[in-house]
């Protein structure tokens, strides 16, 4: 309003009404968010190679074998990676209490050191049945972690990939995310995660 009055003052007539404003202003709040959308994409985009997204999806089709095993827990599926080979996986079972990440650190044992671990899903940091995944994960040596998808659970929600961050891992988020989203969707609608997701992939 002030920018209008300041062109009336010059002899500048202006049409612009109050509505046409404001539309104007909500585009270019959507044009921002958009921005910060596609910055997203790109950083991703440049981090991650096609071996991360290979490995991702054998990660979410082992998560898949916990299919009516898992409940009342998500279906989770983990790899450990080392120079292009993988040497770790395993998905979590209920019954058998262990997460999936934990699974794969055992089955790679000291070839964990220095390894890279894709996870379907945000790894735990907390205690519940099980000690938080996070805390395996470091004590391995896992350097590197790929994660498709942030867990929405509040005891996790982010927390977990901070976690591991804080102890000098580099951590990639976001790859096959509608997939892992799919493949858990009571999970996350029950969670109140209803957004709709674009993978990158």
């Amino acid at each position: 309003m002030k920018a209008m009055k300041c062109l009336r003052r010059h002899g500048i007539e202006c049409n612009f009404n109050e509505s046409k404003i404001s539309s104007l202003r909500l585009g270019l709040r959507f044009s921002f968010l958009q921005i910060l959308s596609m910055r997203f994409s790109l950083q991703l985009y440049f981090l991650m190679t096609n071996e991360d997204i290979n490995f991702m999806k054998q990660a979410l089709e082992l998560a898949q074998k916990g299919e009516g095993f898992a409940t009342p827990n998500p279906m989770v599926g983990a790899l450990i990676v080392r120079d292009g080979q993988i040497v770790g996986e395993g998905f979590h079972v209920f019954e058998r209490i262990k997460h999936a990440e934990v699974l794969a650190l055992e089955m790679a044992g000291e070839l964990a050191k220095g390894a890279t671990l894709y996870c379907s899903l945000e790894p735990c940091c907390h205690h519940g049945r099980t000690p938080p995944c996070t805390d395996a994960m470091i004590e391995a040596g896992i350097t590197r972690a790929v994660v498709a998808i942030v867990d929405p659970d509040s005891r996790v929600s982010g927390s977990g990939i901070q976690q591991l961050k804080d102890a000098g891992i580099e951590v990639i988020v976001g790859i096959c995310e509608a997939e892992a989203y799919n493949l858990n969707i009571e999970y996350f609608s029950a969670k109140g995660k209803t957004q709709s997701m674009v993978s990158v992939d």
